[in-house]
């Protein structure tokens, strides 16, 4: 400390690295991925859209979150099939049927499923 490593200028994120690296017990582990929170935050961020775009942003914003969840319908198919594939008595996983719909004759899962018409 005598050396100048604290100083009345030190920003945050340093103060932060220097204290763990001192006291790294102190240092909060990560908080668990909750699908939940996410999914809320992306809906908050959707209606913050809606209320704050012009009409013209708003023209592209369909086409965008269809682009996102055929992502997300593409991502999550493939899981589900590889974890089925590995062991489909270990957990009750209920696929829901769109998912399987999307899947169905599908052989590589790797290409990009079109975005979904909903």
């Amino acid at each position: 400390m005598s050396d100048g490593t604290v100083h009345s200028g030190l920003k945050e994120g340093k103060a932060l690295a220097l204290l763990y690296e001192h006291r790294p017990e102190l240092k909060r582990p990560p908080r668990p991925f909750d699908v939940e929170r996410v999914l809320s935050n992306i809906r908050q961020e959707a209606r913050a859209i809606i209320a704050h775009a012009t009409p013209e942003q708003l023209q592209s914003v369909p086409a965008e979150f269809q682009e996102i969840a055929g992502e997300v319908v593409a991502a999550a198919a493939a899981r589900i099939q590889s974890g089925e594939e590995r062991d489909r008595h270990s957990s009750g996983l209920q696929v829901p049927a769109w998912i399987m719909d999307e899947i169905a004759g599908e052989d590589d899962l790797t290409e990009p499923i079109k975005p979904l018409n909903r």
